[in-house]
């Protein structure tokens, strides 16, 4: 390793303390390349010294502001290490500002909490507030080795004893509530993506150890004479990831629980140019289902399991009617690209090279995922696959199938067959719906349409994701029939030439559960109705799923797009 690359003259030619400078150089070494910058995923940067060494930085994708403060540094036992505080500063909209302290809270919606933002060393709360893990920067002077580190709580969770009382009566936080209860560790994890994907382009090497460890940890907990104490809490753990740079064997030891991070800790490096190897592309899994099938659901959980195993993930969302909802229940956890008003497996023309390329310029994912309509057939998006991999490697097709639907869907769309056989998996979902008998039953049809598919039941949306991703994808042959070579193939089936159409009904007002009921009722027999509404009785919009004859409202998770509405799909 040699460091020269970034600092010409060594780390002795700097002034102490060195390692802020050593940070500043890397960042001026990655703006003398403009798409190096943006390749890394920089939108913006900020260098503030009036109180103290710190920087503000906005990554690509990310409506926030992430502040990176230099604490100290010491040198003993032959190696220089450095401490820097994390500060997460969400955008005032964002509702991840509802889980910030009550203080913290209250300073994003103050008209100069960007200028506050700015220069947030110059007050100890802005810092404090919103500080969100630690960064450790540790060195061999001579430049041989270089170790980040990144330590924090899963969730920083504050409980309020006695509550928070307002000043007229009642609780703002009831007794034993929790006053704040925000992530810690993932805001920051962008951030170290960024440095070492940064640090591995300067050094010219990827990092030669990578290690995690998790730890129990607590809540915290204060009451109202303002004494604190730790709670514990089985639900927060203390995280630290540990990437090195340099030969292995020269770096600092591991430390107590650490293990190598085989699976996680992958760099945010730009996407390969089209001469790159196809192995260092993202893979491409296209998720399908016939309307209902619950792919919504399953991608949230593949979603949970990436960000668990710190992958970035990119998601094409296909809807076919002018409103989209899928997009708000999956958004704060990849990078999103919504199409809309036209369904992309029926008329391609470029859409989705143009929505790979659209994920790309945000983030350089380790996994794209495209889920299309309900309506879609898959097997014309196969046929597109040759456009696109200079950018993808193909992945898997995997495709839903309602346990207690699929043979109605089956009777009345080709599309809903054509998703089975063109899928490499089958999950069966909601077969707690259905007795085992049927559940067989379906299992045994799925095979007789694609006896290559691996068939999969679905738990609460779960299934194992590393057994079906990173696999080798072979594709069946294509059998052309003797009528095919007469007078050509015949043509797939698709959601307009089987009479399916979408209507939307926008909302102005709240409706009675009533009044719900009767607007559902008076669509006639669909196969598919979903929404967002307000209802009365309920706080906060609500989420409308119905499939068939059965429809469930929920409270909506993720954050409130505004809009109200209900969408029915079914035969015009």
């Amino acid at each position: 390793m040699n460091l020269t690359s970034i600092l010409p003259g060594g780390l002795g030619a700097l002034p102490a303390p060195r390692l802020p400078g050593l940070l500043s150089c890397l960042l001026a070494w990655a703006k003398l390349d403009p798409a190096r910058w943006r390749g890394l995923g920089l939108a913006g940067l900020r260098r503030g010294s009036r109180h103290g060494e710190y920087w503000t930085l906005r990554l690509a994708g990310r409506r926030g502001v992430l502040g990176l403060l230099f604490e100290g540094e010491e040198e003993a036992d032959g190696r220089l290490a450095g401490a820097f505080s994390v500060h997460a500063f969400p955008h005032p909209d964002d509702p991840a500002a509802e889980a910030l302290p009550l203080a913290a809270l209250a300073l994003t919606q103050a008209p100069d909490y960007w200028g506050l933002v700015r220069d947030f060393p110059a007050r100890p709360d802005t810092g404090s507030l919103f500080e969100t893990a630690r960064l450790g920067l540790t060195l061999d002077p001579g430049g041989r080795w270089l170790e980040l580190a990144l330590d924090g709580l899963s969730r920083q969770r504050v409980l309020a004893r006695d509550g928070v009382p307002l000043p007229r009566g009642g609780f703002l936080v009831p007794p034993g509530g929790r006053e704040s209860d925000r992530p810690g560790f993932g805001p920051a994890l962008p951030l170290l993506r960024f440095l070492a994907g940064l640090l591995a382009q300067a050094l010219g090497q990827a990092p030669s150890r990578r290690l995690l460890a998790a730890h129990p940890a607590a809540a915290q907990e204060f009451d109202a004479a303002g004494r604190w104490r730790e709670v514990p809490d089985p639900a927060i753990s203390r995280i630290v990831l540990r990437l090195g740079f340099g030969p292995a064997g020269e770096l600092p030891p591991p430390g107590p629980g650490q293990a190598p991070a085989l699976c996680g800790a992958r760099l945010h490096l730009p996407r390969p140019e089209r001469s790159g190897e196809a192995a260092a592309r993202p893979e491409l899994l296209i998720l399908t289902g016939f309307l209902g099938a619950g792919k919504t659901t399953l991608l949230r959980r593949l979603l949970e399991d990436q960000v668990s195993r710190y992958r970035l993930v990119g998601v094409i969302q296909n809807e076919i009617g002018e409103v989209g909802l899928d997009g708000t229940l999956v958004q704060g956890e990849c990078v999103l690209e919504e199409m809309d008003e036209g369904c992309v497996c029926c008329s391609l023309a470029g859409r989705l090279r143009a929505g790979i390329l659209a994920v790309m310029e945000r983030l350089a994912p380790d996994l794209v995922v495209l889920e299309t309509s309900g309506l879609a057939n898959p097997l014309n998006v196969l046929d597109e696959l040759p456009e696109v991999a200079d950018l993808v490697r193909p992945g898997p097709v995997v495709a839903v199938a309602d346990a207690a639907h699929f043979a109605a869907a089956a009777a009345e769309s080709r599309v809903a067959l054509d998703q089975v056989r063109a899928a490499d998996v089958v999950v069966l979902a909601k077969a707690d719906l259905v007795d085992e008998v049927r559940a067989h039953a379906l299992e045994a049809r799925i095979r007789d349409l694609n006896p290559l598919a691996r068939v999969v039941r679905s738990r609460e949306g779960w299934i194992p994701w590393g057994e079906v991703l990173g696999q080798a994808v072979r594709r069946p042959a294509r059998v052309l029939r003797l009528g095919d070579l007469r007078g050509g193939s015949p043509p797939r089936a698709t959601h307009a030439a089987e009479g399916f159409g979408v209507r939307v009904e926008r909302l102005h007002g709240p409706l009675t559960e009533a009044e719900l009921a009767e607007k559902l009722r008076a669509a006639g027999p669909l196969a598919r109705r979903k929404g967002i509404v307000d209802l009365a009785g309920w706080d906060g919009p609500v989420l409308v799923q119905g499939v068939r004859d059965r429809v469930e409202l929920s409270d909506l998770p993720g954050p409130d797009p505004g809009e109200r509405f209900l969408v029915f799909i079914g035969r015009e």
